[in-house]
């Protein structure tokens, strides 16, 4: 039996880009710079050559948003059954978001505004030692942080006595305008950050009315003109990861891969100079990955060392997925390839105090003398905070759980590594980026207070 609904409410958002995002296109291109050709991971673009962000994403990150916070998200997504019956179709429906304004500085190294992005050159890690290979980069095209995105909606309802406005759609719209908002596109875990922006949302209805065919005996559904508008406020939720500050009192580097050789050019004596890596006005960027990168490598330090005759504890960053219950507590925390971790790291401000020059020698890596011509300069701010937000997904720890034998086994280990990475973290703080066996980085001590949650 057909299901038919009522009216249709048509509603428009604003959302913000809280931390730069990526929505790959699929493809990869060329771009020249500065007379080099190379290839970029391409942002999906409008027909106009703007950024753009496809429906579907917006789909899939509403989906795991609504199911992290208990929503009825069958109702208002859709289920997909073998049995044909059973099978509906979602009641809330996206459209693609268009950008409304790129919130980037001009002057910000490889940003394009005519397309709103900007290309991100980032390191490659070696396999073995997990640091970063010299001069080996890759790029991907990125919306920057504070980029305004609007997007058109529609949600399908029927006459009754339930309020499918109050009841379904509104709690996950406040959902996603909490401060840490929500994440959509690639690389969840450090990127893609957005967050609804709007105080209220103003719905407008079409009337849906049937009519009987006598000639085919086909219901034919017409819609009215726009009649009843609904203005309802927005009422953020709680953030879901733990924001806070951290504060790093000395030198911090996250190198910049390209600006270092150009530099080198241009002083007299032809001297490297190591540079940071900026965002727009001046903000350094890259903290979320050497963050996240830094505590994984804590992780399974400390996971080693929990059992020493458990030799299957090591963490294999470059593991293939195969089961959850496979896998270490550092690489369910962290992910590993095919699996994405549980434990999401982003950084939504960066402020640094002041910028220093600091002398120094290139050491060969075996013999530890000095390299012609040894002698560089590492330019980089000098106390920093960075706002961060931590969480762990705790509602897809317990859904994967639950499939396994040996669950209380897992979450009762997993638990002692988080706890152990509070403590540690705590007491001793953590260092992050380059030039780390310097002194750079050295963040102070701050309470993470992590937690899996109850079972």
């Amino acid at each position: 039996m057909a299901f038919f609904f009522a009216k249709r409410w048509s509603f428009t958002l604003s959302l913000d880009a809280l931390t730069d995002v990526h929505v790959g296109s699929g493809r990869l291109v060329f771009v020249e710079s500065d007379g080099n050709s190379r290839q970029v991971l391409e942002q999906a673009k409008d027909v106009n050559g703007k950024a753009y962000i496809p429906s579907t994403a917006f789909k899939g990150a509403s989906r795991d948003t609504g199911r992290g916070a208990g929503h009825d998200i069958d109702t208002l997504f859709g289920k997909a059954c073998v049995n044909a019956p059973s099978s509906r179709a979602g009641r809330l429906v996206f459209f693609g978001a268009t950008l409304k304004e790129h919130g980037a500085a001009l002057d910000m190294p490889k940003f394009n505004p005519q397309s709103g992005t900007y290309i991100r050159p980032q390191h490659a890690r070696d396999r073995d030692t997990r640091t970063v290979k010299p001069k080996y980069l890759y790029h991907a095209e990125n919306i920057p942080r504070g980029t305004h995105f609007t997007l058109e909606a529609m949600f399908f309802d029927h006459d009754g006595a339930a309020d499918g406005l109050k009841e379904l759609v509104m709690p996950l719209l406040d959902r996603m305008a909490a401060d840490d908002g929500f994440s959509v596109g690639a690389n969840k875990t450090t990127l893609g950050q957005m967050r609804l922006a709007d105080t209220e949302v103003s719905f407008a209805c079409d009337k849906i009315t049937r009519k009987e065919k006598n000639d085919h005996g086909r219901t034919c559904i017409t819609v009215g003109a726009k009649k009843t508008v609904r203005v309802i406020p927005i009422k953020p939720t709680s953030p879901a990861q733990r924001m806070l500050n951290i504060n790093c009192p000395g030198p911090l580097l996250i190198a910049d891969p390209e600006r270092g050789e150009a530099a080198a050019a241009l002083t007299p004596d032809r001297k490297k100079v190591i540079s940071e890596m900026r965002f727009a006005k001046g903000q350094p960027s890259g903290w979320e990955r050497a963050l996240r990168q830094s505590l994984r490598s804590l992780a399974g330090y400390l996971e080693a060392t929990l059992d020493e005759n458990s030799s299957d504890r090591i963490d294999d960053p470059f593991l293939s997925y195969k089961s959850f219950n496979l896998l270490c507590s550092t690489q369910r925390l962290f992910g590993v390839e095919g699996f994405r971790g549980l434990l999401s790291l982003h950084v939504y401000e960066a402020e640094n105090q002041d910028h220093g020059s600091f002398p120094g020698l290139e050491l060969d890596v075996l013999t530890q003398g000095a390299l012609e011509p040894a002698a560089f300069l590492i330019n980089c701010p000098v106390g920093g905070r960075l706002k961060i937000a931590l969480r762990i997904d705790k509602a897809r720890y317990d859904c994967l759980l639950s499939r396994l034998d040996d669950a209380e086994a897992i979450r009762k280990g997993d638990a002692a590594l988080v706890d152990r990475l509070n403590e540690y973290v705590a007491t001793q703080g953590i260092q992050a980026g380059a030039k780390v066996t310097r002194g750079y980085g050295w963040f102070a001590p701050f309470d993470m207070a992590l937690s899996l949650g109850e079972p």
